[in-house]
């Protein structure tokens, strides 16, 4: 993993929908990665949060530094 710095844009699977499954979409392709934007980050601790916004809605999640 390269280094993380803040601002920097990150694609992930959002835990939320980690169970989805196509068929519930009515068959449909949808991806369900996002784009957000590191707002924080602990070296001490090893994680890093992302912020992305999502029909008016901010999504945060944090992710292990390896």
């Amino acid at each position: 993993m390269k280094n993380i710095n803040l601002g920097d844009r990150y694609r992930f699977v959002p835990s939320a929908f980690a169970g989805e499954k196509p068929e519930s979409w009515g068959k449909k392709d949808y991806t369900t990665e996002i784009t957000g934007r590191v707002i924080y980050i602990n070296r001490a601790n090893r994680y890093f949060t992302v912020a992305a916004d999502i029909n008016g809605y901010t999504l945060r999640e944090s992710f292990k530094l390896y």
